[in-house]
């Protein structure tokens, strides 16, 4: 999973790479939306957690940027224990 951010750091994206499997044997790899924050005002930050149709299915609101990450690190790394598709690609 990694960051990604929009034109400025205000809007941030948290993306899984997702492989899929093939008729030629080659995975194909995609990315997926994840999780996403969106900073609304000095002290206001949204967060959501979606689940595979990219629905928010989790969401609230911090003072900050560092606290709104923690807390959709600590929710898709619950999430991804009982999801295969989001634990960790090796």
């Amino acid at each position: 999973m990694q960051w990604l951010y929009a034109n400025h750091p205000e809007r941030g994206f948290l993306l899984s790479d997702v492989q899929e499997p093939r008729v030629d044997g080659i995975p194909k790899l995609t990315a997926r939306i994840v999780a996403s924050y969106r900073v609304i005002n000095d002290s206001t930050v949204h967060a959501n957690v979606f689940d595979e149709t990219e629905t928010a299915i989790i969401h609230d609101v911090f003072p900050d940027i560092l606290q709104a990450q923690l807390f959709i690190l600590k929710n898709v790394l619950s999430e991804a224990d009982s999801s295969p598709e989001l634990a960790p690609q090796t």
